[in-house]
């Protein structure tokens, strides 16, 4: 094992211990951090959660979330006896006081054990409505104190699925519009965000039809196997109204970006799982070849890919080889595993060594919540105000329901193709096959 890069002890505590998020995102990737040799020496991780379960069961819970969901595949024994040695288990209940008092206790052993102050990270995978309880515990116990950080995993003011999904398209609107930084520095970028979410244009209420769509799956097919749809998933009322779709258009009113629109969209059993960027360029105002040379002509685009793989590909117009005047569009394309012959890091794997190390650059700060919930909330509350009386409104294995196609179609365009999907193949050109309509 490397020797660890971050040498403070931390506490890792996780409210939402018996959760998907904890087995299936926070532990493979707190296991993988150990793995590159990111832990320090001393550190405990702590799940707290409800219910009898002793920790050998617990780690066995979590040894299977790491088999499943790991970017490295299956653990090694010894490596995971290695990391289990550090993960112990409580139950407990939030609503009561003698909860944080024990974990206080519990905490303050360790320090003495250690011999000095740990940081304590408290790790809320819960429900909205249970954050607001466990902070005044936390509090009322001087969990706060020190150095001590509180993360918060679900978004404030509703408990809509679909308002966390569009916390996290917002955010990747922030990063692709903000005006450069001047630094790094954890402030200047969220600064720069801020700034953003302050400019988008605000969605009244009578007009959220034409800026938003909802959606929710019902049964299809998924790379050849028949799924059901979301109200017949275990623990789902037959009636839920729960979205598992969302769609957005939204303008930035700013100098830079003043009537281009953002088109956004997210959603689960879609036709695949993929994250990316597709940045169109705006026509030039005077074309200088012939029409002859224009019948393959498409417009020049920057996409970057996030998922399943991390690239960046950049769509231009080559001459045909020839005599004649033809062009046809070609892709450049770079994959940071090919280049790099490493594996990148998970998402939650930065996530979380950045909150060990106190680095919060990547996290919301309090304004910036506030403005990404003014933009959302006008679409949240039509949503919650009219119940959908067309739930299931998209077929599982599909890319979503019908007026999702019609909120981008309204302005002469349609949602792009994955460039990934179409660059898996070696030999084949990359082309981005849907185009703005003449």
């Amino acid at each position: 094992m490397k020797t660890s890069l971050h040498s403070e002890p931390t506490v890792f505590v996780i409210f939402g211990a018996g959760g998907d998020l904890a087995s299936r995102k926070m532990v493979p990737a707190l296991y993988n951090l150990f793995l590159d040799g990111w832990m320090p020496r001393e550190y405990q991780i702590l799940g707290v959660g409800h219910g009898e379960m002793n920790e050998e069961d617990y780690r066995a819970h979590l040894r299977k979330g790491v088999d499943n969901f790991s970017r490295r595949g299956r653990a090694e024994k010894d490596s995971w006896d290695d990391f289990a040695s550090h993960v112990s288990f409580v139950s407990a209940e939030l609503g009561e006081s003698k909860a944080y008092q024990d974990m206080a206790k519990r905490l303050s052993v360790l320090d003495k054990d250690w011999k000095i102050r740990a940081n304590h990270v408290f790790y809320l995978a819960l429900q909205p409505s249970l954050i607001g309880d466990v902070v005044k515990g936390l509090a009322a116990a001087k969990l706060n104190r020190g150095p001590a950080r509180i993360v918060v995993e679900k978004p404030f003011g509703s408990d809509l699925s679909s308002a966390r999904e569009l916390n996290h398209l917002l955010q990747i609107l922030c990063l692709v519009a903000m005006e450069a930084p001047i630094s790094l520095d954890a402030d200047e970028v969220r600064n720069k965000k801020v700034d953003v979410l302050h400019a988008v244009r605000t969605i009244l209420p009578e007009r959220v039809h034409q800026h938003a769509v909802s959606g929710q799956y019902g049964p299809g097919w998924i790379e050849g196997k028949h799924v059901k749809g979301y109200r017949s998933e275990p623990r789902v009322a037959g009636d839920s109204s729960t979205e598992t779709f969302a769609a957005l258009r939204l303008f930035i009113d700013n100098w830079r970006w003043q009537g281009v629109p953002f088109y956004m969209r997210t959603g689960k059993r879609l036709s695949a799982k993929i994250s990316e960027i597709s940045i169109q360029f705006r026509a030039v105002p005077h074309q200088t070849f012939p029409p002859a040379a224009l019948r393959d002509w498409h417009p020049n685009r920057l996409i970057l890919s996030i998922q399943p793989e991390e690239g960046v590909f950049l769509r231009f117009q080559s001459k045909y080889p020839g005599q004649a005047m033809r062009l046809s569009p070609v892709m450049m394309q770079f994959y940071y595993r090919e280049t790099f012959d490493v594996s990148p890091p998970d998402a939650y794997e930065t996530l979380l060594l950045d909150v060990m190390i106190g680095d919060v650059t990547l996290f919301m700060r309090g304004d910036q919540a506030e403005a990404a919930w003014s933009v959302i909330s006008p679409v949240l509350q039509v949503w919650n105000m009219s119940r959908p009386t067309d739930f299931p409104n998209y077929q599982a294995g599909t890319w979503g329901p019908e007026e999702a196609d019609n909120l981008i179609a309204q302005d002469g365009y349609n949602w792009m193709s994955p460039t990934y999907l179409q660059c898996q193949d070696e030999t084949a050109t990359c082309r981005v096959s849907m185009e703005p309509r003449s």
